[in-house]
């Protein structure tokens, strides 16, 4: 369909509109639909996600209080700090538990989405109203 066809289709559809007859609106309806408003169900009751609460609250306690440690260290104690890390990294003792913390860490990723997954809220299905 081009342009000029669909611009001649819109033409009619809003001569027709302007055109007809307004009729007026059944007395039922309203009823009807109140029926309906009334007969709907009430929302659910609200639930705290308990678990979630306390996730939340743990790991922003956890965030906040290693940015006070980091930011209350003196800059020698920081340079210490990088020195053991960057020890223990190159350390050929340590390579055996390395190689193991990589896959753990990709393990307990796994988890933890999975996890998630499994706690996430459930959609509901929207109810249909039929008319009677």
């Amino acid at each position: 369909m081009n342009g000029s066809e669909m611009e001649r289709q819109a033409e009619v559809v809003e001569d027709a509109l302007r055109t007809m007859p307004i009729t007026p609106v059944p007395g039922t309806l309203r009823i009807r639909i109140m029926q309906r408003v009334r007969s709907s169900p009430r929302a659910p009751r609200f639930a705290f996600p308990w678990l979630e609460g306390a996730l939340s609250l743990m790991l922003s306690t956890v965030a906040t209080g290693m940015v006070y440690v980091m930011l209350g260290l003196p800059p020698v104690s920081l340079l210490r700090l990088e020195q053991s890390v960057r020890l223990f990294f190159l350390y050929p003792a340590n390579r055996a538990f390395l190689s193991a913390a990589v896959p753990t860490m990709g393990l307990t990723a796994v988890c933890l989405l999975l996890t998630a997954l499994l706690f996430r809220p459930r959609r509901r299905s929207a109810k249909v109203i039929h008319a009677r």
